[in-house]
């Protein structure tokens, strides 16, 4: 559904300084558009009930502009290749785990030293909670 002042405020973000013009400034505009409206009602899910839950989604949809374009070249090369594979992430190379660091490892610094251990079960993808 096309929304007007969501997609004003998205073209907005643009305009930020160091915005690329190039072909992955173009791609990231264009998904950003696409996914617009689910973010807005993601957020509005849990957030839009708050007074200031307008003012802190325009701040959020600038948040995501500056973190993409602060995000260096070699993940932005990642991100490439992973769209080149299509469903990576439903792909069988993939082998993910989730956590909780403090019962697993009791600390952050602590499950570096984990990390063998997880690669020798296969584990390539950790979510740490």
């Amino acid at each position: 559904m096309y929304q007007h002042q969501l997609h004003q405020q998205i073209n907005q973000c643009r305009q930020e300084k160091d915005f690329p013009i190039n072909d992955a400034g173009i791609l990231f505009h264009t998904r950003f558009i696409a996914n617009g409206a689910a973010i807005k009602a993601l957020y509005d899910e849990i957030y839009g009930s708050h007074s200031k839950a307008s003012e802190s989604f325009a701040r959020l949809l600038t948040i995501i502009t500056r973190t993409f374009i602060n995000r260096p070249e070699s993940m932005k090369d990642t991100d490439e290749d992973k769209l080149d594979q299509g469903h990576w992430f439903l792909s069988n190379s993939i082998t993910g785990m989730s956590l909780y660091v403090d019962r697993f490892a009791g600390g952050l610094s602590d499950a570096q030293d984990k990390l063998d251990y997880l690669h020798r079960l296969g584990v390539n993808l950790l979510h740490l909670m």
